[in-house]
């Protein structure tokens, strides 16, 4: 993890077979959220934030439990912006090549 969020995001990556985990879960971010009653990160919180990726799971493709987003193959590094600016944690499954 890179960026000024380090102390705030906690990841990890859990295999089965040919499936794959991987969650992040941010910690200690009320200064992070948006005003109001959302659950939300404001938008400049997470952009200078990038995680990297374990090398035996780069170049698959992943989907979210939680959100609408395409499946997304993942590479060496993912931006925190991409994964929890629709919900405030990702959790992502691995899916088959289409």
């Amino acid at each position: 993890m890179t960026g000024g969020l380090e102390r705030h995001v906690v990841g990890f990556v859990r295999e089965w077979g040919e499936s794959i985990l991987m969650v992040v879960v941010p910690r200690l971010v009320y200064r992070l959220l948006q005003a109001g009653d959302g659950i939300a990160f404001a938008p400049d919180a997470l952009r200078d934030g990038i995680l990297s990726i374990p090398a035996q799971i780069r170049g698959r493709r992943f989907q979210s439990l939680f959100t609408d987003q395409d499946a997304t193959i993942i590479g060496a590094q993912i931006t925190l912006e991409l994964l929890l600016s629709e919900f405030p944690l990702a959790v992502l499954h691995s899916v088959a090549s289409a």
